[in-house]
This record gives structure tokens, C-alpha cells and sequence, in this order.
């Protein structure tokens, strides 16, 4: 819970942080990825609220 709240004071501090994942969390993560590539673009589009979005984006480190 630490690096939550480390993440959350970096947050308010300076607009910006980070939580690290545990290597599951990154399996997880690169299996909906892998999953996501396979929707078709008309499908993506139906879903896509770009106009309600803040820049928000994932990434990660990887080992």
C-alpha cells in the first residue's frame, strides 16, 4: 500500500505518478493487449471516447 500512497503524494506534488506492478499484473496486462489487437477497427471506434479522455496512458517498464 506504500507505493500507493507514494504514487498518490507525487500525484498532488506535481501532477504525475506511478505505481509499479507486480510481474502478474504485467502478465495480465500484456494478455488484454494481445486480446485488444484482435478487435476489429469498427468495433474500436463504436468504443472510443477520445473527446472524454485527459491523456491518460499506461506504460510499462519491463525487465
Amino acid at each position: 500500500m506504500k507505493n500507493l500512497k507514494d504514487c498518490c503524494v507525487s500525484l498532488v506534488a506535481s501532477g504525475y505518478g506511478t505505481v509499479s506492478m507486480s510481474m502478474t499484473m504485467m502478465q495480465s496486462d500484456s494478455r488484454i493487449l494481445q486480446e485488444y489487437r484482435g478487435v476489429d477497427s469498427a468495433t474500436k471506434a463504436r468504443y472510443s471516447f477520445a473527446q472524454d479522455t485527459d491523456g491518460f496512458q499506461m506504460s510499462a517498464k519491463r525487465a
